[in-house]
């Protein structure tokens, strides 16, 4: 798999986010990524930019949101 732009979509009380990422492997049931802007991820916090962690793939879209990319940004 190539690595492609994409973005996470979190959920919460304030309403839904979207944060970019770079796409970099998949597994089965997720997907390796890079964070392009510091993001707020389910059961992580904030985490920084370039960091790497496993997200599920039903959280990944590769199409542009409708919303402002990094909402709490």
């Amino acid at each position: 798999m190539s690595t492609r732009i994409g973005y996470v979509c979190t959920e919460s009380w304030v309403g839904t986010a979207f944060w970019r990422v770079l796409v970099l492997s998949q597994t089965p049931k997720r997907y390796r990524v890079r964070t392009l802007s510091k993001a707020s991820l389910p059961r992580r916090g904030w985490v920084a930019v370039g960091t790497e962690v496993m997200v599920p793939k039903d959280a990944v879209t590769f199409e542009k949101p409708p919303v402002k990319c990094g909402a709490y940004s």
